[in-house]
């Protein structure tokens, strides 16, 4: 699910109600936003260290990324949005985000 809006709509308290909902249904679900993501990822100084971070996020059932426009756009930290987005579906030799 993909909520898009300007500000004041109630994105994220959708998002956080149908994790909350996801939860209490006993299904994993996770909370972060896109600038805690990248900081993340940003520090994580091998591709070994990356992966170990997005492991846990692709194998949830629900993962709320937050404030994903606030983000400002950078090639590196797109491929990482899109393989958890994507689920990780498409080998990251396809991708080109330049």
């Amino acid at each position: 699910m993909t909520l898009i809006g300007p500000p004041g709509l109630g994105k994220t308290t959708a998002g956080d109600l149908c994790g909350d909902q996801q939860i209490s249904s006993a299904t994993r679900a996770r909370f972060l936003t896109a600038q805690t993501l990248a900081s993340q990822v940003s520090r994580a100084s091998t591709s070994v260290g990356r992966r170990g971070l997005l492991k846990p996020l692709l194998s949830t059932d629900v993962l709320v990324l937050d404030r994903l426009a606030t983000c400002p756009p950078c090639p590196p930290l797109g491929q990482h949005y899109y393989e958890i987005i994507a689920g990780g579906i498409a080998p990251a030799h396809d991708l080109n985000f330049q």
